[in-house]
C-alpha cells in the first residue's frame, strides 16, 4: 500500500527529507518515483546539501512545506 495515499498523484517532485533510514529507504522502494532523502533539518550544512540534490535532480524548487514532528517523549 501506498503509505502517501494519492499525494504522489497530485504533487510532482515530491521530495521527504528525514533522519531516519529504514522507513525513508523503505519509502524510496515503494515509491521509486519520489526522490527520498537523508538529511538533518538541525544541520545548515545537510540542508545545503540536501537542496543541492533536489536542485540537480528536480530543478529549483517552487513549494517548500516544512512538516516536522517529534515522536515519543521530547
Amino acid at each position: 500500500m501506498n503509505p502517501l495515499g494519492s499525494l504522489i498523484d497530485i504533487v510532482p517532485g515530491f521530495v521527504p527529507i528525514d533522519l531516519a533510514g529504514a522507513p525513508l529507504d523503505a519509502l524510496a522502494q515503494a515509491m521509486p518515483q519520489v526522490l527520498a532523502l537523508g538529511g538533518d533539518v538541525c544541520s545548515d550544512a545537510g540542508m545545503e546539501a540536501a537542496f543541492a540534490q533536489v536542485r540537480d535532480a528536480l530543478g529549483t524548487p517552487r513549494i517548500l512545506v516544512n512538516c516536522a514532528g517529534v515522536l515519543g517523549p521530547a
